[in-house]
């Protein structure tokens, strides 16, 4: 160890917990506190031996660093016992350098149980979105036969039929396409929250697809004697996103429209700017107040909730929004006050 004089407040540095040294810029050892000597010794190495506690090629760096005139980077070692933080920066002389440890051995081990548990999450989330693969499989397989059938057999047997059997014809068709729709549902809350989903981008005419989800819905709207109100472009508008995550949205939103309206209207705009497409869905609905507004793009949440709510659903349309819209970089913004409906936002990127 050399005899040059070092510039440290040592009475500090020597019974300072981190591991402490200084070296010369031929990598010459100068000093060493009382926790750098403890160190090396409980690794069973000599003092001479210093430079195997160090960043590897440690004084290459100090040279290259200084040649450069920039810090010495920052370098975390992970030692059999103990994981290791080291700093370094030149001394007031800038003929030497000086190493100091901190022991984040605690932060590193809640860092790697953290990870584990992030895996593990993830694995968990995986295997739930197999599972619900194979059982919506499984479900959808029969009932899609089943409501096949059903349809065959209503339209053979349509001319004979009552007025009851036709309406027990069609209860069976409109909750078989219920229940295939909430398969459909927890099936996308699940790929969507484990990030299995794969974003697909083409190009495509938005006016189409929202026309084609209105001419759905219109036989439904009118039922309930509501007024379906178009502002759409004769012209095509072409947009580049992820169809399926967009025609989910406009059909969430409309259908949404149509369950919580009783009397009135809906209307459905689609208008664009220099940068975005817009689309608007608006209801004379009930409307919402501010804590609803709050709860409403949370899963399983609807404005009437236990077994006396008012409407079908589970209460994932809305959060699904929410879910498509942020997986294509869309924006949703609603407006709605209590007996005045509501009004949704919906800025796309062109």
């Amino acid at each position: 160890m050399s005899d040059k004089p070092i510039q440290l407040e040592t009475s500090l540095v020597e019974h300072h917990p981190g591991p402490t040294l200084v070296v010369d810029l031929e990598g010459n050892l100068n000093y060493l506190n009382l926790a750098c000597k403890s160190f090396l010794q409980k690794r069973g190495l000599e003092i001479e031996q210093f430079g195997e506690i160090l960043p590897p090629d440690f004084l290459d760096i100090i040279l290259n660093c200084k040649a450069a005139e920039v810090a010495i980077p920052v370098t975390r070692i992970e030692y059999p016992e103990r994981v290791l933080l080291w700093t370094a920066f030149f001394g007031d002389s800038q003929e030497d350098v000086i190493y100091q440890a901190i022991d984040i051995t605690r932060l590193h081990r809640n860092e790697v149980a953290l990870r584990a548990a992030k895996d593990k999450a993830e694995e968990g989330e995986k295997l739930k979105a197999a599972f619900l693969d194979n059982m919506s499989h499984e479900i959808r397989t029969p009932l899609n036969s089943l409501l096949g059938f059903m349809g065959l057999l209503s339209d053979e047997l349509k001319e004979t039929l009552n007025e009851d059997q036709t309406f027990y014809f069609d209860l069976i068709q409109q909750n078989g396409d219920r229940l295939a729709r909430t398969m459909q549902e927890i099936l996308d809350i699940s790929h969507f929250s484990s990030g299995t989903y794969e974003v697909k981008t083409e190009t495509f005419d938005i006016v189409e697809s929202v026309r084609n989800q209105i001419n759905e819905k219109i036989s439904e709207a009118s039922s309930k004697g509501l007024e379906v109100k178009q502002q759409l472009p004769e012209e095509p508008m072409m947009v580049t996103t992820d169809e399926y995550c967009l025609r989910q949205t406009i059909s969430h939103l409309i259908d949404n429209a149509v369950k919580y309206t009783e009397e009135g209207h809906i209307l459905i705009a689609v208008a664009s700017n220099d940068q975005h497409i817009e689309l608007r869905i608006e209801d004379t609905g009930p409307g919402m107040d501010e804590e609803m507004q709050r709860r409403i793009f949370v899963a399983f949440n609807q404005g009437t909730i236990g077994h006396s709510k008012q409407y079908q659903g589970i209460g994932l349309g809305l959060s699904l929004v929410r879910v498509y819209l942020d997986t294509i970089g869309a924006r949703v913004d609603l407006e709605s006050s209590m007996g005045e409906g509501s009004r949704f936002n919906i800025q796309v990127k062109k």
